[in-house]
Order: C-alpha cells, then sequence, then structure tokens
C-alpha cells in the first residue's frame, strides 16, 4: 500500500484541530500540522491527538508556502490537504487510498461541500509532492501545470461566511501583490514557465472582477503566451485545457473555445479537455455537440459532473429514458450531491 500524508495549516483553532487531525488519521499515515502562529493552544491540542507539529510563524501571511512547509515534512510522496474546518466522510477512505495506490493523475481535484452551498470542485488536494509544489499568494495551485482529475471525494466544509467575506481584502491585496510581482518579473520562456503564468493570471478572479479594465492587457498575455506555444509546437491537451480554463474564468468563452480548436482533437485522450469542450458547447446550446464531447470525456473517465451534463443534454435532445440512465449513473456515483435527487424529481417523477 502506498503512503499518504495528510497536511493540516491553521492558525488559533483550538476549538477544531483535534477532530481535523483524527480525521486525518482515518484515510492518512500521518498528518502533517503547520502552525502560523496559534496563541491559544493549538500546537499542543494538535500533537496530543496525534499530528506531527511544524512551529512556522508568519509575519506577512499568504495561502502557499506553509502547504509547501507541510509537504516537505511528510514522509510520504502523496499528500493530501485538509483544512481546520473540513472532514472526510469514512466511506470516502477507500477511494482516496486506491487512487493514491492506482493513480491515473498526479493530481486530483477533489469535491467540497461548504455547509449551505452546492458541491464544487476545489483545487488539487490529493497529489504527488515530487511532482509539483504550491505557487501563489493567494491561490495555492500546484505547478509545473500538469494532467489532472476528479476524484468522487467529498470534503465536508464548515464554512463560516461572515469570516470568509471578511478575508476578500486580503485575498484581493494578495493577487494585487502577485500580480506587480508577475509584471515586474523574469518573463516566461520554458514551455512550463508559460503555461505556468497562463495558469496563475487565470487565477485571479478578484482582481478581475474588481478592476476588469486593469486587467484588461493581461488578457493579452495569455493569447501571446499561448500562441508562442503553438507555433513552437508545444501545444498539447494540457496547455490548451489550462488556458481555455484561464479565458473561462475571466469570462471570455469565445476565447476558451478558441484555444481548444487549436488543437488537433482526434486522438486527445484527456477527460478534461472534452469535458470543458462539452460545457462551452451547452452553453452556447449547441446540444448534439455537447454531448459528443461529454460522452468522449465519460469514456476516459467516468464522474458524477459529466453525467448530469449527459443527462441534461439528452432531457433536452428529446432522448428521456436515456437521460433517465445517465442521472442514476450520477447519483450512484455521488449519492450526497442534493443536485441529483433534486433533478430526479423533476424530470422524471
Amino acid at each position: 500500500m502506498t503512503g499518504l500524508s495528510v497536511v493540516v495549516i491553521g492558525k488559533n483553532n483550538a476549538d477544531h484541530i483535534a477532530a481535523v487531525v483524527k480525521n486525518g488519521l482515518q484515510f492518512g499515515d500521518e498528518v502533517i500540522y503547520v502552525d502560523t502562529g496559534s496563541s491559544d493552544g493549538t500546537l499542543k491540542l494538535a500533537e496530543n491527538a496525534g499530528a506531527r507539529v511544524v512551529d512556522y510563524p508568519m509575519k506577512e501571511f499568504d495561502y502557499s508556502t506553509p502547504r509547501c512547509v507541510g509537504d516537505d515534512h511528510a514522509t510520504h510522496h502523496w499528500v493530501f490537504h485538509l483544512d481546520t474546518d473540513e472532514s472526510i466522510h469514512p466511506r470516502f477512505i477507500d477511494r482516496i487510498r486506491s487512487a493514491v495506490d492506482h493513480p491515473r493523475y498526479d493530481r486530483y481535484l477533489i469535491l467540497q461541500r461548504p455547509r449551505g452551498e452546492q458541491i464544487t470542485y476545489q483545487l488539487p488536494r490529493l497529489y504527488d509532492r515530487t511532482k509539483g509544489r504550491h505557487k501563489g499568494l493567494c491561490w495555492e495551485l500546484v505547478y509545473p501545470v500538469a494532467r489532472q482529475g476528479p476524484l468522487e471525494v467529498l470534503v465536508d466544509h464548515d464554512k463560516d461566511h461572515s469570516a470568509y467575506t471578511a478575508k476578500y481584502p486580503m485575498r484581493l491585496a494578495l493577487e494585487k501583490r502577485e500580480m506587480r510581482a508577475f509584471v515586474e518579473g523574469k518573463k516566461p520562456e520554458t514551455k512550463d514557465e508559460l503555461i505556468e503564468a497562463i495558469s496563475r493570471i487565470g487565477s485571479k478572479q478578484y482582481l478581475a472582477q474588481h478592476d476588469p479594465r486593469a486587467f484588461f492587457p493581461f488578457l493579452n498575455d495569455v493569447e501571446q503566451y499561448h500562441l508562442r506555444l503553438v507555433e513552437r509546437g508545444e501545444n498539447d491537451p494540457v496547455v490548451a485545457v489550462e488556458t481555455a480554463r484561464t479565458y473561462h474564468n475571466l469570462n471570455v468563452d469565445p476565447l476558451a473555445i478558441q484555444a481548444l480548436r487549436l488543437l488537433e482533437r482526434e486522438h486527445v485522450d484527456y477527460a478534461l479537455f472534452w469535458k470543458i469542450l462539452a460545457g462551452l458547447a451547452m452553453e452556447a446550446n449547441n446540444l448534439p455537440t455537447s454531448l459528443e464531447y461529454v460522452e468522449k470525456a465519460i469514456a476516459l473517465d467516468d464522474h458524477s459532473f459529466s453525467r448530469v451534463m449527459q443527462c441534461v443534454a439528452l432531457v433536452k435532445l428529446g432522448r428521456k429514458s436515456e437521460a433517465k440512465k445517465a442521472l442514476e449513473r450520477a447519483m450512484d456515483l455521488l449519492p450526497e450531491d442534493p443536485v441529483h435527487q433534486q433533478l430526479y424529481l423533476e424530470l422524471f417523477v
């Protein structure tokens, strides 16, 4: 069995730390807790609960540095990042261990269920730390960019909405600081540097929403970086997906479609590529094409979000019995998602 380290970062989390450490030890072989400056006894509580504690006070906080510190202290190659207000139900343990023992990707996107909100995919949480590290002051992304895929593992997030909203100014300031460094720093040249630059621009959603006019020149950078990769013959499915995701995150879907279409698609074996194409085709109301693409994605990697997309396309095309089977498959894969039950009641009862 492949080893798995669980990494937790936090500060002044005395009320939650014992529970998250014990939860991490249910599916991981060890828990590394990186404390960024607690004064409420969190470190001792984490140690008593079974974590290996790393005392790492930070005067100027960012989201990636303590995660890298945790990875550096991990015993195993594979790591899972869990926040102090999160937990994983024991029923998902086998899926996590199977993904680590028989990896299809170098990193996985994990589902998160914030309290009172819809289930969404998160940034890479489970990954091989020897093949990537966290970068970015605000959004803790893993670089170099590599193939990644979804894993039907649900993280329950006891989200404090007021506290999350209160962090908005800090996150915005971090994004501004990071983009200043991006402008003033060394210009990307290698393939990894170019696609990382594209990805990091796409992660600045707060900044793009706050000041879209000031952000507009960065869209030109994305286009130039991608075209350079295309001209050099380095435009592979990972490059195309990351470029399309950046354009989609910044609400420029026509350019996202263009980025994907620049790639010869006949032999692409990357599920996320077809899923993004399917979503863009559906938004354009091109249902037959959307269905074709999502079924390519399912053939490569079957998961609930793709099955829901397949169901919706089939219903709109009048193929209701097939749509019902697609939704039933989504419910089998992730029965915890209330959207599946709601959709089933609306369409088939």
